[in-house]
Order: C-alpha cells, then sequence, then structure tokens
C-alpha cells in the first residue's frame, strides 16, 4: 500500500513538473509554410501553436519552417507562462482577466531598434526584448522581428531561442528579398516610387543613385533629409540610430573622404512600435506609435551614387559622375591658406603627382596635380 502511494506522488510530482513546462510558439504576421502545411498568421495563438519550439535540453528552444515570408510583417515569439502574467498584473494597470485573454504580455519580438536576425549560422545572435521589460522602460510593445540582408523569403529556417538571456540566432536558404529605395519630403515619406528604387545587386547589396536638391530639405533644418525602406508600406525603414553616433553626410568631418565616398552606419527597423494604452495595458490596443530610427541628414547637392549594404546596415555616398564634390560650393575666402588632403584624409604639406581634396578657406574641392 505504502508502495503504491509512493509510486503515486511520484507521478504526480513528475505530472506537475510536465505541466510547468513552458512553451515557445512563433508567432508571425504574414504566410509559412510548417510542416508542409502552408498558413497564414496574424499574430494569433492558434496560429502560433502549429510551430512550437522544441526543448533542446541546454537552455535553447529550436523550431524549423519550411519557408516564412516577411514582406506583409516580421514575427515573434510567445510563450504560454502563466506566472509571467499573475507577476505584472498590476504593474501595468490591467485586469487579471485582460492580460489571460491577451498573446501580447507573453511576446519576445525586436527591440526599439535593431532586431535584425541574420540567416548566417555563424554570425552572433540577436538580442530580443519581452513585452513587459520593454513596457516598463518606455511604454511600447516590442517590434516585429525580420531578416538581415533585406531578405523577404527564406527556406529550410531554423530558430533557436534562448529565453534566459533573450538571444535568437538563424539559419537557412534566401531566395527571395525585398524591394527598397528611398523616401524623403518629395514623396512626402510614402512608399518609394520607381525613381526612388534602388537596384538588388545580390546577397543584400543594393544600388542606386539619390539628387539632393532643396526639395528634400526638412521643414527648420539646413538638412536634406531621407530615409531607406522597403517598397511595400510594410517595413524596414532604415536610418540614424536615435541616439545619436553618426554624422551628416558633407559636413567638415567628411570633406577629406570626399572623393572616395562616405560611409554612415545604419540602424534597421522593421515596424512602428506600438504604444500600449493605461489602464488595460494589457488587452492588445494601441494608440501613438513611435517612427524609427531617426532621419539620415546630408549638407549635399547633386547626385550621388548609393550603395547600401542591408547586412551590416552600411551606406555609402560617392559623387556621380559630372558631380565633382562631394559638398556644395561655397566662395572662398580671399586671403585664406590652401591645405592639401590625400585621399586617405592625411594633410600633405608638397603634393605631388595624384588626386588631392583642395581646402580653400571654405571652398573644398578635388584636384589633380602633375
Amino acid at each position: 500500500m505504502k508502495r503504491n502511494l509512493l509510486f503515486l506522488a511520484m507521478a504526480a510530482a513528475v505530472s506537475l513538473c510536465a505541466s510547468a513546462e513552458v512553451t515557445y510558439y512563433l508567432a508571425f504576421r504574414g504566410t509559412a509554410t510548417v510542416n508542409g502545411n502552408k498558413i497564414t498568421g496574424n499574430f494569433t495563438n492558434t496560429v502560433s501553436k502549429m510551430a512550437p519550439f522544441s526543448n533542446n535540453g541546454d537552455g535553447s528552444y529550436s523550431v524549423t519552417i519550411d519557408e516564412l515570408q516577411t514582406e506583409t510583417g516580421g514575427f515573434k515569439i510567445l510563450h504560454d507562462d502563466q506566472s509571467f502574467i499573475d507577476g505584472v498584473t498590476d504593474e501595468f494597470k490591467g485586469t487579471e482577466s485582460t492580460w489571460k485573454a491577451s498573446t501580447w504580455h507573453t511576446m519576445y519580438g525586436a527591440p526599439l531598434s535593431g532586431g535584425l536576425v541574420s540567416l548566417d549560422k555563424d554570425a552572433e545572435p540577436t538580442k530580443l526584448v519581452n513585452f513587459v521589460s520593454l513596457n516598463k522602460e518606455t511604454g511600447h510593445s516590442p517590434g516585429e522581428i525580420q531578416f538581415a540582408g533585406g531578405v523577404k523569403t527564406a527556406k529550410d529556417v531554423k530558430l533557436t531561442f534562448w529565453p534566459e538571456s533573450g538571444m535568437l540566432s538563424a539559419e537557412g536558404t534566401p531566395v527571395d528579398y525585398k524591394q527598397l529605395g528611398y523616401c524623403c519630403a518629395v514623396n512626402k515619406w510614402g512608399a518609394p516610387a520607381d525613381k526612388f528604387l534602388f537596384t538588388h545587386e545580390g546577397n543584400g547589396i543594393y544600388t542606386g543613385t539619390i539628387n539632393f536638391t532643396d526639395e528634400m530639405l526638412a521643414k527648420d533644418e539646413t538638412y536634406k533629409t531621407f530615409k531607406i525602406r522597403n517598397v511595400t508600406n510594410t517595413k524596414p525603414v532604415y536610418g540614424f540610430a536615435k541616439d545619436g553616433g553618426n554624422e551628416v553626410f558633407g559636413r567638415v568631418a567628411d570633406l577629406t573622404r570626399a572623393g572616395e565616398g562616405m560611409t554612415q552606419q545604419l540602424t534597421g527597423y522593421h515596424v512602428d512600435s506600438e504604444k500600449r494604452r493605461e489602464p488595460g495595458i494589457g488587452s492588445g490596443s494601441a494608440s501613438t506609435s513611435v517612427t524609427l530610427p531617426a532621419t539620415i541628414k546630408a549638407d549635399l547637392s547633386g547626385e550621388y551614387d548609393v550603395r547600401f549594404d542591408a547586412n551590416t546596415g552600411e551606406l555609402t555616398l560617392t559623387p556621380a559622375p559630372g558631380n565633382p564634390t562631394a559638398v556644395e560650393n561655397i566662395a572662398a575666402e580671399p586671403d585664406a591658406s590652401v591645405e592639401y588632403y590625400n585621399m586617405q584624409g592625411i594633410r600633405v604639406a608638397n603634393p605631388e603627382n595624384g588626386l588631392y581634396i583642395v581646402k580653400h578657406g571654405n571652398k573644398v574641392s578635388k584636384v589633380i596635380v602633375k
């Protein structure tokens, strides 16, 4: 009798432990093929549970998707940990019933900038944020995760997630890429028209041209501004990071690099992060949104060739043929000294044969010394 009771107690304990296991699901906005079944998602639990993560036994969880398309939106990770809900109900002024009826509180997604995951299996994992931590800090919900490199659709996608650190890695085969271009005041910051589109050269490298006209001047600004974005009304959007650290294209710091082109690091962000209403913040309703990242600023005129690497976020602008300088020609000061710089930006006292950047007062130009 005692042996039977002990066996039942052990079985109950095992059952309790099993029921406490947290299950993670892939939630997405768009289409995916899972185990041969093509499904359309909108971050709902019903669809999400068709793509559960498997526990790898080392603190990580993985799921494999036959094909994942992110043209109409990205993806997030949901889980079913009820203690996660119970512990934050009071914090966000929502009712318990509201929280338990919602999926927002159990999501992991993109932070306010970044959130692009590389399909290169050797790449560094991407840091995700959960709803509770981000909402507590900023009042916003996480954004949608998308693939780096401008990838729109990938096959044989394996996602591995470490809940403890919030890190996500991916591997898979890209089969299609997004159409990218630039938007500005000229097209009212809408999706790029044909004349604003770039050409995808392959492997996430985009090329094109931008003609910097006065129509691109931002309101009450001296700089011309633009962003890089997807041709559809969904994202991605690429621009300067909100916390700064990026020079304006064409300012004095860039003049000595003008002949070889100027490169700046952009931040990729794919959706407007929704601001959750209070009270009842767990209801899934949204109010104002934050559009990230910041606009790219340029103190340039004329046509420039563009090279954008969607894998690294590096944007390079180089004067197009017929546009001899990378800055506006400003009248030089009559008595100002003449300074010569080589194409690496190093000042040269006695220039010999070659191409140089010449600074004469406040005028900068390229000259060939023979």
